[in-house]
């Protein structure tokens, strides 16, 4: 597996089938208080949150780079979305439930290749 499907796979792991997903905040603790991704008191996180938690604890800015790109292109192609940071949290906050976001995630690491 290559880095960015790795990447993207550990983030896609935090969000733990939807038990560990959020939405209106980049991440949450365990009484729904808001706090940084990559605190240790976090067990929810957005679909971006997820990539910023990821990008601390593997200290890899360069494979965040690539899987925001991968992210960007599921979203432009699929959901006619612009800039990723804003059409991810958009994306990400408009959803009912965690379906679209594992989709995406799994869009995204398909794309990424081998």
């Amino acid at each position: 597996m290559n880095r960015t499907k790795a990447f993207l796979q550990e983030a896609l792991n935090l969000l733990n089938d939807g038990k560990g997903w959020t939405k209106k905040t980049f991440a949450a603790n365990a009484e729904g208080f808001t706090v940084a991704p990559f605190s240790g008191e976090a067990c929810k996180w957005c679909a971006l949150g997820a990539l910023h938690a990821t990008t601390v604890s593997r200290r890899d800015w360069e494979d965040f780079g690539r899987a925001k790109t991968a992210i960007s292109l599921v979203l432009e192609r699929r959901y006619h979305k612009g800039s990723i940071d804003e059409s991810l949290i958009e994306f990400n906050d408009s959803q009912e439930n965690f379906s679209p976001i594992k989709k995406l995630f799994e869009d995204a690491i398909e794309l990424s290749g081998d």
